[in-house]
């Protein structure tokens, strides 16, 4: 992949697009992420793992702004047969007996992706202005984890009750996430008063 991703795909992509053809880009992405997905599959992995590994390296051309471009009208639609299908995976029985659970898995993982995530902001020098966003809005689970969840399920890694929670806690959290992109400007604010006011205090006991 590593080969393919440097050398090979971007001289292929170079030669397409000298035909100046919109469409047959679109069709050689396509080609190579069905092309990925097989080979990923024909080793026993997952198709999804396959389908992701492409994307990574259509991503990584110079043609990533063009082919985004050419795929936006199909964008929406397949982002909503996508959500369909991973809402099908939740198991609303295990929903209904474990929503405790399953709400406190969500609210655990979202605090510590957004702690993670802001301390590791914060150490690369930017301020906390920058910081706490940033943690705010990459606090969600991955859709990435799907793909890693159906590969275990299929290598009878993780059983499917657990995997089913787990999707359930995912979701959950991306469910969480535009109300904490939304009130992210006032909790940034009311955390950098509380530590102006702690620094004051601190400076007027010394």
């Amino acid at each position: 992949f590593f080969f393919t991703s440097r050398y090979l795909l971007p001289h292929l992509l170079r030669e397409i697009a000298t035909q100046k053809s919109d469409q047959l880009l679109v069709l050689a992405a396509l080609v190579i992420v069905l092309l990925s997905a097989m080979l990923t599959s024909s080793i026993g992995l997952s198709m999804e793992l396959g389908a992701f590994l492409a994307g990574m390296m259509l991503g990584d051309t110079r043609f990533k702004h063009q082919l985004e471009a050419d795929i936006r009208p199909f964008r929406d639609l397949l982002l909503g047969l996508f959500f369909i299908t991973i809402g099908m995976l939740v198991d609303l029985g295990q929903l209904v007996s474990f929503w405790p659970y399953l709400l406190l898995g969500g609210l655990l993982l979202m605090i510590t992706k957004a702690l993670l995530i802001t301390g590791v902001v914060k150490l690369l020098g930017e301020s906390w202005r920058s910081a706490i966003p940033a943690g705010l809005t990459l606090a969600q689970g991955s859709e990435f984890l799907f793909a890693l969840l159906a590969l275990s399920v299929r290598s009878q890694l993780v059983n499917q009750n657990v995997a089913s929670n787990l999707i359930t806690i995912v979701i959950i959290s991306m469910v969480m996430t535009p109300l904490l992109i939304k009130h992210a400007p006032n909790l940034v604010d009311s955390f950098i008063s509380r530590i102006g006011n702690k620094t004051l205090q601190a400076t007027n006991d010394e």
